[in-house]
C-alpha cells in the first residue's frame, strides 16, 4: 500500500509532467509527409513492374482496363488498393542526396510503381527496394529525385501481392 507521503510525491510528478505537456507541447500534430500530393481521382494510368512482369492499367471512359499482361477490365479492388496506397505517408527521409542506391536495394528495385495524372505527359515513378534490417519498413525513392526515404513494409507487401485477372474483353 502507498502511504500519504509517496502518494503526494506521485501526484506532484504527474502534475509536473501534465503541465509540461500543456505548456511546452501544445497541439503538436504529427503531420505525415505525403508520398504524393494530388487527388487520386486525377490518376489516369498505373504501371506496376515486379518480378519481371509489367502490369499496365488505364482509365477508359470511367472504367479501368488493363492491357498488360492480359487484356480486359481491371479488377476494381486492385485499382482501389493502388489508389489507397497513394494516401500513405513517408515514415522518414533517411538520405537527402543518395549517391549509392545499392545500399538500399534501389539500383535494381524490387518494385516500380508508376502513375500518370490527367493532363500530364510524364509518369511519376516510385522505386521500392529492400526492407530495413528490422523488416518493418522498406527503402524507397521517387525516380528523378535524390532523396531516399522509408515507407511501411505494408506498401511493398501490397504491391507484391498476386494481382487477380479481370474479365477478358
Amino acid at each position: 500500500m502507498i502511504d500519504a507521503k509517496n502518494m503526494l510525491v506521485l501526484i506532484f510528478i504527474f502534475m509536473f509532467l501534465g503541465g509540461y505537456l500543456i505548456i511546452y507541447e501544445p497541439n503538436k500534430k504529427q503531420d505525415k509527409m505525403r508520398l504524393f500530393t494530388f487527388d487520386t481521382d486525377k490518376v489516369e494510368e498505373i504501371k506496376l513492374k515486379k518480378g519481371g512482369i509489367l502490369y499496365y492499367f488505364h482509365k477508359k471512359d470511367s472504367a479501368w482496363v488493363t492491357q498488360s499482361p492480359y487484356h480486359g477490365s481491371a479488377p476494381p479492388e486492385v485499382i482501389k488498393g493502388f489508389l489507397n496506397l497513394l494516401t500513405y505517408g513517408i515514415i522518414r527521409i533517411i538520405d537527402i542526396n543518395a549517391d549509392d542506391l545499392t545500399r538500399y536495394g534501389l539500383e535494381k528495385p524490387l518494385v516500380e510503381f508508376s502513375i500518370r495524372l490527367n493532363g500530364e505527359y510524364d509518369f511519376k515513378t516510385l522505386l521500392i527496394g529492400d526492407s530495413n534490417p528490422a523488416r518493418t519498413t522498406c527503402y524507397a525513392k521517387i525516380m528523378g529525385e535524390p532523396s531516399v526515404f522509408l515507407l511501411g513494409n505494408i506498401f511493398r507487401w501490397e504491391l507484391e501481392r498476386d494481382i487477380p485477372t479481370g474479365k477478358s474483353e
